[in-house]
């Protein structure tokens, strides 16, 4: 005996959306809440299944609800590479707000960084480096400074701090060289999801405005894809799997067997857009700049794709980081050999201070060095969890928060237009309406914002 089944689309709550809690929105005249989402009882085994025939704002919401608050509720990336960097309050892994900026240019950040060297996290990722070029000085300097070891050609050993120094003038240049290749790689990055942010952006906005009015289930599906389109770029960045998004967000099967199947989902989003914005062009409600700007919006897409994919898969070349990494450790080794050759005798150099130089200098090149291959992949590195969710909520508010509508007041504009009316009675009009439209929410609802 088969048991009945019910499944059933969760009825759409009352503003403000559910993945934005922090927005400050009037309640609607007519709450989304008194709306139902279009759906069929069918009958499949036995079982009573309701089945949503169309698309709606509903679903959209309770879809994006779910991304935001279930499968993407975190605010930090779970796959930072190295996750020591995601620790820190001050890392460029967070997007920072003002009191951040106002603490991290304090001039008391001298204070606050000796305090907390000891749990710096370039310290703990240069540490096994450091340790070998620390113990290597420390050797050096018991075998010089002790009187009953006695190795003749140690003793010989003369290195004049002025040669090596010929040395440090070029792995300092080549420091210098390569941590500003990290730097600039990171610089790329940050531009290329800043535009990506705003192509997003406006492109939902226009299909929102102009597409939608007309065709709500061919918006809804480009807001869809529009959703998932910064999740499928970070995932090829990160190798990371956003089978649960896809299936959650697009809404039908072969849109998901579409994406999943492609070799670059993200691409296959961008074809997906295109083929969407073909359909309505063929149906002449999109007018003709609209199209043009949408087009112009998906080669940038494109184009934002293609340079991410430049930056991961193309590396500072390795022969140049295989010999400066040659030449770090070279310079290191014969440092505290050079250090004690600056002396008449050997016994005259004070151990410690041969230590304490050699260990300065190795974590200041050592550091510079982990710092740019650190920078040179900026996808590892960059926040691109909490990017991605600020375009999904952009793209559902551009959708949910629709603009106020001009008509009534391009009606109060043209009765104040007339010659009939002077400046007196168009203030009178505007005065009029804005009372009339404050009435209308009644005394414990505010006004709209995005009406």
């Amino acid at each position: 005996m088969v048991t009945a089944m019910k499944i059933t689309i969760p009825s759409h709550p009352a503003h403000p959306p559910l993945w934005a809690s922090s927005y400050r929105c009037h309640t609607p005249t007519k709450s989304f809440a008194s709306l139902s989402v279009p759906k069929r009882t069918i009958c499949y085994d036995g079982a009573n299944i309701d089945l949503v025939l169309d698309d709606s704002l509903e679903k959209f919401e309770i879809d994006v609800t779910h991304l935001t608050k279930k499968l993407k509720s975190g605010v930090e990336d779970d796959d930072i590479f190295p996750a020591v960097f995601s620790q820190s309050k001050f890392s460029i892994t967070r997007i920072w707000n003002l009191n951040m900026w106002r603490e991290h240019t304090s001039r008391w950040r001298y204070v606050r960084h000796m305090l907390t060297l000891y749990r710096s996290r370039l310290l703990k990722r240069i540490f096994p480096q450091l340790s070998a070029s620390i113990l290597w000085s420390v050797l050096v300097t018991y075998i010089l400074t002790n009187p009953k070891i006695s190795f003749p050609f140690c003793r010989r050993i003369h290195l004049p701090l002025g040669a090596l120094s010929l040395v440090s003038t070029f792995l300092a240049f080549m420091l210098t060289i390569r941590t500003n290749q990290g730097l600039d790689r990171l610089s790329e990055g940050r531009n290329l999801w800043g535009r990506a942010s705003i192509v997003v952006r406006d492109t939902a906005q226009l299909f929102a405005t102009h597409a939608y009015p007309k065709h709500p289930e061919l918006a809804l599906q480009a807001a869809r894809y529009l959703v998932i389109f910064p999740w499928v770029l970070r995932s090829r960045l990160r190798d990371s799997d956003e089978s649960d998004l896809i299936h959650t967000i697009l809404s039908r099967k072969s849109d998901i067997h579409f994406v999943q199947q492609a070799r670059k989902p993200a691409a296959a989003v961008i074809a997906a857009l295109r083929s969407n914005i073909a359909l309505l062009a063929s149906k002449q409600d999109l007018p003709l700049v609209v199209h043009h700007a949408l087009e112009k919006n998906l080669s940038e897409m494109n184009f934002i794709l293609g340079m991410c994919a430049r930056i991961r898969g193309s590396p500072i070349p390795p022969v140049y980081t295989s010999h400066l990494s040659r030449l770090l450790v070279f310079y290191l080794i014969f440092l505290p050999l050079a250090l004690f050759s600056q002396t008449v005798s050997p016994s005259d150099m004070v151990p410690i201070i041969a230590i304490v130089v050699s260990m300065t200098v190795g974590f200041a090149m050592l550091g510079l060095d982990e710092i740019s291959h650190l920078l040179e992949q900026p996808f590892q590195v960059m926040p691109l969890h909490a990017l991605s969710k600020e375009m999904t909520l952009d793209i559902a508010d551009t959708f949910i928060l629709q603009p106020p509508s001009f008509t009534e007041g391009k009606k109060s504009c043209d009765a104040g237009n007339n010659k009939n009316n002077d400046i007196g009675s168009v203030k009178s009009n505007t005065a009029t309406l804005v009372e009339k439209i404050n009435q209308s929410f009644g005394e414990d609802q505010q006004p709209p914002t995005y009406w």
